[in-house]
């Protein structure tokens, strides 16, 4: 080997060294760990034990941050696991409960609760992303029924439905992308009285935040199958590990690149962060976890093949397929056509309504003890009794009464916080906007005094 090819390769290997060991260590972390990125500062965080980690991609060592953890009667294991973590556009850092209701934020050196609602347990398994530094959540499981509910946590840390007709079926465990004001979202499956995946879907649908409005894109050219993942972040699915494989996947442009790179074998999950020039990769291996970064190039290398995402066009199907759909179909009415008259009025009666038989109240089909219990029980069904007027509002403390040493402003306190449970639970259920859950009013002949009585629209007797 000649002088120059000597200095030549001394030079590439130290160039090759420096690309490899400029990066920051593995990090051995929990399986429960809750990974994200500061979409601010560009800085890779690790949420899993009494201390915190960030790393930004062009440093070299994850940094320990401490800092407090004020969770009331929550314990941090259970944090780590029922909890999604996110960032918003402005850097703020927050912790969403994976049924919906509870939020956490990180501020400064403490993890404090922020909402002003309960675990509505609703919605397990839900998409939920940020835009315009707005948390948003889109579908899930609970009460025993898969849901398309879209809403999102408002500037009063509250829940509330979007202002849109949800076009796109109800779905769990399903991916997301976001491009400007478009938010994708593709896959996920069906789930019936708690058997796995009635129905895996493989499609994409685009929602778009200006007009409001739902389009179906198309069906996806790869099977993606999350019905067994247990989704510990909600950043979006820009990549996807099928080992040997890596596909990138695009959906605003309908793209899909798949590298074949046998490196990743056991890397379950990969995140760009905001520059795309790296990628925070999730190894799980034989129960044992831990995160690195690496250069993007690296990890999208090997043989390349690009195609589309997804079909577009309303019909992908071939002829026989779309004569298979059209018979179906009409099966399909031709059963709807023989069921009985009283089944089709219990299916009308009892869905999105309190519906009552005999002396029983009931939503969906189930009694109304499986959505309340204690006071908030007893509350609903006063309002229930009374239907038929407007109550003022200290004629609902005699619920609350019975408590041992219930001074006048404890009182006050309990009652609120029941009315507004008892609201927020029944707009979720029965899927109705919050505002239209109760109707208020004042007494004619004293305008000090507030009354309340619940929609009569909501009710089926």
């Amino acid at each position: 080997m000649s002088q120059r090819h000597k200095v030549l390769y001394i030079f590439v290997f130290l160039v090759i060294s420096n690309l490899t060991f400029a990066l920051a260590p593995k990090l051995p972390v929990s399986m429960d760990a809750i990974c994200l990125l500061n979409r601010k500062t560009n800085t890779f965080v690790v949420i899993d034990d009494s201390l915190y980690y960030s790393l930004s991609p062009i440093d070299s060592n994850w940094i320990k941050h401490t800092y407090i953890f004020e969770g009331s009667n929550l314990k941090f294991s259970d944090f780590k696991k029922d909890y999604r973590g996110l960032s918003l556009e402005n850097g703020r850092i927050l912790f969403v409960f994976s049924g919906l209701g509870e939020v956490y934020e990180l501020r400064n050196d403490s993890v404090v609760r922020i909402d002003n609602s309960s675990r509505h347990k609703n919605q397990f398994g839900a998409t939920i992303f940020q835009h315009e530094n707005r948390v948003h959540a889109l579908g899930g499981y609970g009460f025993f029924q898969t849901k398309n509910l879209f809403i999102f946590f408002n500037d009063d840390n509250h829940w509330t439905q979007m202002p849109t007709n949800v076009d796109i079926e109800p779905r769990m465990q399903h991916s997301y992308q976001i491009n400007n004001d478009d938010v994708f979202i593709f896959s996920g499956y069906l789930k019936e009285h708690g058997d796995i995946s009635k129905n895996i879907y493989q499609d994409c649908w685009k929602y778009n935040f200006h007009t409001d409005t739902w389009l179906k894109m198309g069906q996806l050219n790869i099977n993606i199958d999350r019905s067994m993942d247990n989704v510990t972040t909600a950043w979006p699915q820009e990549l996807l590990f099928i080992s040997p494989h890596v596909y990138k996947l695009n959906c605003a442009k309908n793209k899909m690149v798949k590298y074949t790179n046998s490196n990743l074998t056991f890397v379950k999950n990969g995140y760009f962060d905001t520059s795309k020039n790296f990628v925070l990769l999730d190894h799980q291996e034989h129960g044992k976890r831990f995160l690195r970064v690496q250069y993007s190039d690296s990890v999208l290398s090997g043989k390349s093949i690009e195609t589309t995402f997804f079909n577009e066009g309303f019909w992908p199907f071939n002829s026989y397929v779309i004569l298979i759909i059209i018979v179906v179909l009409g099966l399909l009415l031709f059963l709807i056509l023989y069921i009985k008259k009283e089944h089709i009025f219990l299916a009308i009666t009892s869905s999105g309504h309190i519906y009552k038989a005999g002396n029983v109240f009931s939503i969906k089909g189930k009694p109304l003890s499986s959505y309340f219990n204690g006071k908030d029980l007893e509350l609903l069904l006063k309002f229930l009794n009374c239907r038929d007027e407007a109550l003022d509002l200290n004629m609902l403390d005699d619920v609350f009464i019975n408590d041992v040493h219930v001074n006048t402003s404890t009182l006050k306190k309990r009652r609120e916080q029941s009315v507004r449970l008892v609201k927020q639970t029944l707009s979720i259920v029965l899927n109705v906007n919050e505002d239209l859950v109760f109707i208020e009013s004042y007494d004619d002949s004293d305008k000090r005094i507030k009354r309340i009585c619940l929609n009569n629209r909501l009710l089926k007797f």
